[in-house]
């Protein structure tokens, strides 16, 4: 029980000493700028009172990058207020880019007048997120946004025919697939045999 208490007590002050010397920002006090001025003989110009700069601008903290096992430690790089910030790295691929073919639709829902919405779901597997989407269906120049592996993409279509499209998803890390699918209508209701 003895030993249990010194363990408890060298635990306790070792954390005790830990936290009182953790680093924290604290800010530091307003700079002053006394400019130049240079002599000019013959004059007497009053030196110029101090001007206070202006307030910093405050520093938006950047997530923690994450590195592969063994790479090295991004160092800090100083700005231009001097504080330091980690410059980002390019993201890490996870293989060549590839996504799945959305040959079925997830849902739909008719708005009447032989109108549908219907969703199909895009899983992008390889490449880096995040992902840009478009889709032959859009306006060129449409393009979605994933930040993740996952989208789910809804398009309006008319009739009961099926859909054929070409979607293209590029990687943050530069990689492009492109892929035409042929999405099976669904939401018609099938039509009996004679």
């Amino acid at each position: 029980m003895k030993s249990l208490r010194m363990v408890l007590a060298l635990l306790a002050l070792s954390l005790a000493a830990l936290a009182c010397n953790y680093p924290t920002l604290q800010p530091s006090p307003p700079v002053t700028v006394t400019p130049y001025v240079p002599e000019v003989e013959g004059t007497s110009a009053p030196p110029p009172s101090p001007s206070p700069l202006p307030e910093p601008t405050p520093v938006v903290e950047e997530p923690e990058l994450t590195t592969e096992p063994g790479s090295p430690t991004p160092e800090p790089s100083p700005t231009e207020n001097g504080t330091p910030s980690v410059t980002p790295t390019v993201p890490v691929s996870t293989g060549p880019l590839n996504f799945e073919a959305p040959n079925n639709p997830i849902g739909w829902e008719d708005v009447g007048g032989g109108q549908y919405e219907v969703s199909i779901a895009i899983h992008v597997t390889g490449g880096a997120p995040p992902f840009r989407i478009s889709d032959s269906l859009f306006a060129p120049g449409t393009v979605f946004h994933s930040p993740g592996r996952d989208y789910t993409l809804v398009f309006a279509w008319s009739g009961c025919g099926g859909v054929s499209h070409t979607i293209t998803v590029e990687s943050a890390d530069g990689q492009t697939s492109s892929q035409s699918h042929w999405v099976f209508p669904l939401w018609c209701p099938p039509t009996p045999n004679p």
